[in-house]
């Protein structure tokens, strides 16, 4: 009951925004409740497949500049030193980068539903070898293993990215 009275509290405090963003979370859950069969037949079958393509489901986290630049730093070193996985990530809100968030879908693959499979996964195989523990959770987003240091590439910005920083840029010389 506590927990319905706080619900009410933070819709009556922040508003509609508020009631809006437990709305379209409330309608997160029933989708992931009404395609429960579907995900959970879903994972078996990649389960089933495993010999041949190895599928995982992660996130990023996000709300912190600091964990979301070093764990999608970590991971896309990891990935371009091993190729044998095909991962698929969720990145909860909030987000506290945009054009991070922009540079990690473009090099990622970045999707909603991959949330219900990480969930479910969690929920029903315990110890499961298709779920990717974020950098953040099991090395506390340090790069202990040296992933960093052993990998040249970069993630890049796009041509347009970096005309409108340049434009940016220099409006705000001429301001001084």
């Amino acid at each position: 009951m506590n927990y319905i009275l706080s619900q009410f509290k933070e819709i009556r405090r922040n508003g509609w925004r508020a009631l809006l963003r437990k709305i379209g979370r409330a309608i997160d859950y029933l989708l992931t409740f009404l395609f429960f069969p579907l995900i959970l037949l879903l994972l078996f079958f990649i389960r089933g497949i495993r010999k041949w393509k190895h599928i995982r489901f992660g996130y990023f986290v996000s709300s912190r500049i600091g964990h979301f630049v070093a764990d999608v730093g970590i991971s896309f070193a990891e990935a371009k030193k091993s190729r044998e996985y095909l991962d698929f990530y969720f990145i909860p809100k909030p987000i506290s980068n945009m054009q991070w968030y922009k540079m990690t879908c473009r090099n990622f693959n970045v999707t909603k539903i991959a949330e219900a499979f990480y969930r479910i996964d969690k929920i029903i195989f315990k110890n499961s070898l298709h779920r990717i523990i974020p950098p953040a959770e099991r090395l506390n987003s340090r790069d202990k293993n040296g992933v960093l240091s052993s990998n040249t590439d970069l993630i890049p910005f796009t041509k347009d990215e970096n005309i409108f920083v340049k434009i940016g840029l220099k409006k705000g010389m001429e301001r001084r």
